[in-house]
């Protein structure tokens, strides 16, 4: 093999490794945030919240932001909650997020 295709396969295999530890710490960064919050989010769940193609950063915010107001709600029903009004849902907008939220638990819609 001479040295360009060696170089270029030592090229595409950095480069797949480096995709890799990307995705990876996409899915990290979300997970110390809640962690640090002292929100419990396990790493399947936003795995799992990733794959459904919910935004990762704003449920686990919204989790957090639920948490320290003191409210008993799981990711999973922040997560149910968000995929069942996804369309009415404003990003930029949490506090309308997190009443929906509450309203959702409270009909009883939140048990998952």
């Amino acid at each position: 093999m001479d040295k360009f295709a060696a170089g270029l396969l030592v090229g595409c295999v950095m480069t797949f490794i480096a995709m890799r530890l990307l995705e990876f710490l996409r899915i990290l960064w979300p997970w110390q945030r809640a962690m640090m919050s002292g929100a419990q989010v396990s790493l399947v769940s936003i795995l799992r919240m990733r794959l459904k193609g919910c935004p990762v950063p704003f449920l686990v915010d919204a989790h957090s932001a639920l948490v320290h107001s003191g409210d008993k709600i799981e990711m999973d029903q922040v997560e149910a909650c968000y995929l069942a009004h996804k369309h009415e849902v404003n990003e930029d907008d949490m506090g309308e997020f997190l009443t929906m939220v509450r309203d959702f638990k409270r009909r009883g819609s939140g048990n998952v």
